[in-house]
């Protein structure tokens, strides 16, 4: 029997990865630990380029031909309200090449999407600049505050609206090392006859002065709509890169959506046979001291009874609950547990019976799942796909295909078959990296985008699914498109 009761979004008792003072207020609180993934509250680009160690953010990725690494924060935005806000940070570098020519720098990418995205389809933005790419407040490797506009149709143009001065010649004009820590403030005015002020000011924590301070008089408002983003970018340096700790927003015009929050249950697919019930459920890659179970319960009345309890299993961070049950004949609730700093996290779903013989049954078949119709590092689209209308609007970033899964929730689908190709190695949104230690990060990275989207039906409906080419990183592998092979048979 079928049900059409909508359950609610995951919940988090007790901690986020965050603190909220109130509603308009928030600031990070990045682990005593050492991972990959960042937290709950946000959005890195990519997986692998990224990791948090002992409390603070890193950028692992400082290459030339890699300038803009990002880490989009998804609880909250820059609110069309029109009201003020103010963000800050603490940054330094991490990199140690002595090259001080202006073109590496760390700090603020603001109204990523300029809020004609999906704040999920907004934190893809990375890399290239591109309509839509927002507006950089940054601080560069010869001491200077910058404003850059990365909504430049040119990909790899980011002209400079503002430069301020180097107050202190002697910073950041030597031998850059992570002896660092400056602290960034972005202050955006209220809009006034539709535009906006703009100050970044920087401060030597060493010593307490000023180190550069710039303002950015008459930015369109609606401009700044959208996502917040921390950025380090390499520039000309063979290797630069830059950490981040204590990144804060407050204000009115700063929207903070804790809902928003992606882990650390990134989503589940289970399947039916009879009685038996095979439940994945999957994890970021975890920190040395989180904690490597997760438990399975179902609801009985108002009770919640213990049913299954796993291991996380590296390298795929998944649990699997495998058990055989007759509470399954029924349509059940569920939720799968996880211990999270000092509470428990629950992510909640229906276990969908299986339709009863001679019932018509309804399955949705998904395949060849696309993110963007452009990549965000050139590996995908010219040829394949056009050249959409601006690399960072929504003729071009397809993600989330929340169109899409409205409609095959409307079906009230009995299955869910995910037929292959379930993420493309490359270009989705970035080519596939294949360099030591990363293409397991890098295949998560493509595989997390596709549950964040397609997780709102594998939740709640069975799911059976099948791997094409690409989901094991090899294109064309069961053929090359009909090519003869060289004795001539197809």
């Amino acid at each position: 029997m079928k049900s059409t009761s909508l359950l609610l979004p995951s919940l988090l008792v007790a901690l986020f990865s965050l603190s909220y003072a109130k509603a308009d207020t928030y600031k990070s609180d990045f682990p005593n630990d050492t991972r990959y993934w960042i937290g709950s509250d946000f959005w890195a680009n990519r997986l692998q380029d990224w990791r948090v160690k002992m409390g603070r953010l890193e950028c692992l990725e400082g290459a030339a031909d890699m300038p803009l690494r990002t880490v989009h924060w998804l609880t909250g935005d820059v609110s069309p309200n029109g009201e003020s806000f103010e963000l800050k940070v603490r940054t330094g570098t991490l990199g140690f090449e002595n090259l001080a020519d202006g073109s590496s720098f760390s700090g603020f990418l603001v109204g990523a999407g300029e809020g004609g995205l999906d704040y999920r389809g907004a934190s893809l933005i990375h890399n290239f600049s591109g309509l839509g790419g927002g507006l950089l407040a940054v601080f560069n490797d010869k001491g200077q505050g910058q404003f850059m506009a990365n909504n430049d149709i040119d990909k790899d143009a980011r002209p400079i609206l503002a430069t301020g001065a180097n107050n202190s010649p002697e910073t950041r004009t030597g031998k850059l090392g992570n002896y660092e820590d400056y602290e960034l403030t972005l202050s955006v005015s209220a809009v006034v006859d539709g535009s906006r002020s703009l100050e970044l000011s920087v401060v030597n924590l060493f010593d307490g002065k000023v180190v550069t301070r710039v303002g950015l008089d008459n930015y369109p408002a609606e401009k700044l709509q959208g996502n917040i983003a921390m950025v380090s970018h390499g520039g000309k340096a063979t290797e630069r890169r830059y950490w981040f700790r204590d990144f804060s927003a407050q204000g009115e015009g700063i929207d903070v959506h804790p809902d928003r929050h992606f882990g650390p249950i990134l989503g589940v697919i289970y399947s039916l046979d009879e009685t038996r019930l095979k439940l994945n459920a999957q994890f970021p890659p975890l920190g040395f001291n989180d904690s490597r179970e997760a438990v399975l319960e179902f609801r009985e009345g108002d009770q919640w009874r213990p049913v299954g309890k796993e291991l996380i299993e590296a390298p795929g961070y998944t649990a699997l609950f495998d058990i055989t049950t007759e509470a399954v004949l029924e349509d059940c609730d569920y939720r799968v547990g996880y211990s999270w700093g000092e509470g428990t996290y629950w992510f909640e779903g229906q276990i969908q019976a299986a339709p009863e013989v001679g019932e018509k049954v309804t399955v949705a078949g998904l395949t060849c799942y696309q993110n963007m119709g452009l990549s965000a590092d050139g590996t995908w689209g010219a040829g394949a796909a056009g050249a959409p209308d601006g690399r960072w609007l929504s003729p071009n970033v397809w993600f989330p295909h929340t169109d899409l899964i409205s409609r095959i929730q409307s079906q009230q689908p009995d299955l869910i078959a995910l037929l292959g190709d379930q993420i493309y190695e490359s270009g989705n949104p970035s080519g596939s990296d294949h360099s030591e230690g990363n293409p397991q990060l890098d295949y998560l990275y493509k595989w997390y985008l596709s549950l964040w989207d397609l997780g709102r039906l594998t939740r709640n409906i069975p799911t059976v699914v099948l791997v094409d080419d690409h989901d094991v990183y090899q294109g064309d592998l069961w053929g090359n498109g009909g090519t003869p092979i060289r004795d001539g048979d197809n």
